[in-house]
């Protein structure tokens, strides 16, 4: 048996991990490799400057989980980059809410979120999704993200709904300007990744009454489009995140969860302190 080579990639980065059956040999990172954004020769260039050629030799089996992956034709972008890399090696490429689901709960079923640059949840019955959301991404749907939260700084910015002395502090941390917005959110590569940057401004300013409202409204949604409409019982199955997004606040996501009649049985940051079990 060969080594394995696992991605968790969301839109901002990868984490790799190439391992065998002693355990993990090493880890590194790469930008996010969302095929929304990215094509096949762009994964293989990204491949060529972190996978030695000794390395490529010995990996037989890979498992990949990206964000993007979801669509058929989106998830052939990844594969067919891989299979032209790694001649010999079997490939799996997934959705990122897979990756998720494994991580969180393995092979025990449960509701798989995540709360990252993007969010999405689906119903896990310990192998598939049994009953899922369409997330609809940053420009439609995406609530209680990072790419969510970093719209609505901006949007309140620039319209003059922040009270004074937070858009003074918003002003200071950034010192962005109107037209650099708007190149970057409508002309740019990655309008998600740039949008998500500004959640660090949430966390500099905890205990504002105006970043503490938006936070649960901003959570508050994501348990309206993404959890409630999702057929389960409350009752059995748990509900487990994964992301920064989630992570960093966990404290308002909990409460926003309990008063919905709703338990977080599991928040973790990272996927792969799970799919490093594989």
């Amino acid at each position: 048996m060969g080594n394995i080579l696992i991605a968790d990639s969301g839109s901002t980065k990868t984490h790799w991990l190439i391992k065998n059956k002693s355990g993990v040999i090493r880890e590194f990172y790469t930008k996010g490799l969302n095929p929304y954004f990215v094509s096949s020769d762009e994964v293989v260039e990204i491949l060529a400057e972190h996978i030695s050629r000794e390395e490529i030799k010995l990996i037989s089996k890979i498992y990949f989980y990206g964000a993007g992956c979801k669509v058929v034709d989106k998830r052939a972008i990844i594969e067919n980059a891989f299979q032209s890399f790694f001649s010999k090696a079997e490939c799996s490429v997934n959705g990122d809410l897979l990756g998720a689901a494994i991580a969180l709960f393995g092979e025990k079923p449960g509701v798989a979120c995540i709360l990252g640059t993007g969010s999405n949840a689906s119903v896990y019955d310990g192998n598939e999704f049994n009953d899922s959301i369409n997330s609809l991404g940053y420009i439609i749907g995406d609530q209680g993200s990072g790419a969510y939260f970093g719209k609505l700084l901006l949007r309140d910015y620039f319209q003059h709904k922040m009270p004074k002395n937070v858009a003074e502090n918003f002003k200071r941390d950034f010192e962005i300007e109107y037209s650099e917005v708007l190149d970057s959110v409508y002309k740019q590569q990655f309008p998600n990744k740039y949008l998500a940057k500004f959640t660090v401004f949430l966390s500099n300013n905890r205990g504002e009454a105006y970043i503490e409202n938006l936070l649960q409204n901003g959570f508050q949604e994501f348990v309206d489009s993404q959890i409630k409409v999702l057929d389960f019982d409350k009752n059995i199955l748990g509900i487990g995140i994964i992301g920064s997004i989630a992570y960093y606040f966990k404290d308002i996501l909990e409460a926003v969860f309990i008063k919905n009649g709703y338990k977080l049985s599991r928040i973790i940051k990272e996927p792969m302190d799970g799919l490093k079990l594989l």
